[in-house]
């Protein structure tokens, strides 16, 4: 029964900050990634 210990709720609970930065942080590298593309692809724009 001490695996299942782990498993229990107020663990879970513990974890919810660190995964809310986690998906914070993918969110701010994936809008960087498409902004530096975005700029990079502007500097050869040609038009």
């Amino acid at each position: 029964m001490a695996p299942q210990a782990s498993f229990d709720l107020p663990e879970s609970e513990t974890e919810f900050p660190h995964w809310n930065r986690v998906y914070i942080a993918v969110v701010v590298v994936t809008a960087v990634v498409i902004g530096g593309l975005w700029l990079f692809a502007r500097k050869f724009d040609l038009r």
